[in-house]
């Protein structure tokens, strides 16, 4: 295929993929504010770590297929996309001890010690809130809407190259047809 058609099927897959990521972050979101679930529940902290890990997944590099930039982010929502992307590098998944300060108590995530006489151990960790994740779930919902419509234009771009019945998309070997039969 030529090198547009293989830079298109490389957008498609980024595209597809990054709609399924923002969809299931906002599923997340959803569930745990529907719920009313507390940040005390045993699952609150995995399922709100997994919600931004699935918003941030399409902004990391993908050896074969790249990954977004913030360009497709809109220009409104950029300070919430650095603040998202910011706490889930610094905070939830790589867990920095010098993420960044919450207020006037210090860094996100501390160990504590408490002695008197004897010493005593404690964490801190940084839980966003129910209000954080309605923004979290109302921009991966506006992503998705974005991602889908970059992922049309490739589809209607390509539509000859895309053979009737079941094929899937080739994003690894550009001197191969754009898509293969399974």
């Amino acid at each position: 295929m030529t090198r547009a058609a293989f830079e298109d099927a490389q957008k498609l897959f980024r595209s597809l993929y990054a709609a399924n990521c923002f969809r299931q972050c906002a599923a997340a979101c959803k569930h745990i504010t529907d719920t009313g679930m507390e940040t005390t529940h045993p699952i609150y902290y995995t399922l709100m770590t997994g919600a931004f890990a699935l918003y941030a997944r399409p902004f990391e590099h993908s050896s074969y297929v790249g990954g977004f930039d913030a360009g497709i982010v809109p220009t409104e929502e950029l300070q919430l996309h650095e603040r998202l992307i910011n706490v889930r590098d610094k905070i939830l998944v790589h867990n920095d001890p010098a993420g960044f300060p919450i207020g006037t108590s210090g860094e996100a995530n501390q160990v504590v010690f408490i002695s008197n006489p004897d010493i005593q151990t404690g964490s801190r960790w940084f839980y966003p809130r129910p209000p954080e994740l309605r923004e979290l779930m109302r921009l991966a919902e506006r992503m998705v809407a974005i991602v889908e419509s970059l992922a049309n234009e490739v589809i209607e771009r390509r539509r000859n190259l895309i053979p009737q019945g079941r094929s899937v998309l080739n994003v690894t070997e550009q001197n191969k047809p754009f898509t293969k039969r399974p």
